[in-house]
């Protein structure tokens, strides 16, 4: 019986888990790498002959890497927010919702069981008072005085 409502979240959870994979295509990544390529100062189709020649190569293919793992990130950070909203709707909707209820009935059981001992406390509260006052009475002797007592007994 009460397991019936965490077989539900399970199953929905495993269908999140086939399911969202699915609409995360890398198809948008590969196109932001070679729109970055595609630039006409970016042509890679000569082969570097010399020191020169390799420098500018080498500083043309550094240029390409931000803004293609710039547009990969922002995919990313997309990708996470969509997938953390569909989480929180699932939060939501069921689990949040079976936990508040179990909380209210925990909540109702222990609130009767203040409501039958609130006139006990007042009067348990005075009694552990004058039991403190009872253990405290002899602290602010000094300590010589207590072994003074103790001696003299």
């Amino acid at each position: 019986m009460i397991f019936k409502p965490f077989r539900q979240v399970l199953i929905i959870l495993v269908l999140a888990g086939l399911i969202l994979p699915n609409f995360i295509s890398t198809s948008s990544i590969q196109a932001s790498f070679i729109q970055a390529a595609d630039q006409p100062a970016n042509d890679f189709s000569k082969v570097p002959e010399t020191k020169n020649d390799f420098t500018s190569l080498g500083t043309r293919v550094l240029s390409v890497f931000p803004n293609a793992m710039k547009s990969a990130w922002r995919y990313a950070v997309d990708t996470w927010h969509k997938i953390m909203g569909f989480y929180k709707s699932i939060w939501g909707r069921y689990i949040f919702p079976f936990f508040e209820n179990i909380w209210y009935k925990i909540l109702s059981l222990f609130g009767k069981e203040v409501e039958k001992r609130k006139e006990v406390i007042p009067r348990e509260l005075e009694k552990e008072k004058k039991e403190m006052e009872k253990e405290t009475s002899g602290t602010g002797r000094s300590f010589w005085q207590r072994l003074n007592d103790i001696i003299s007994e």
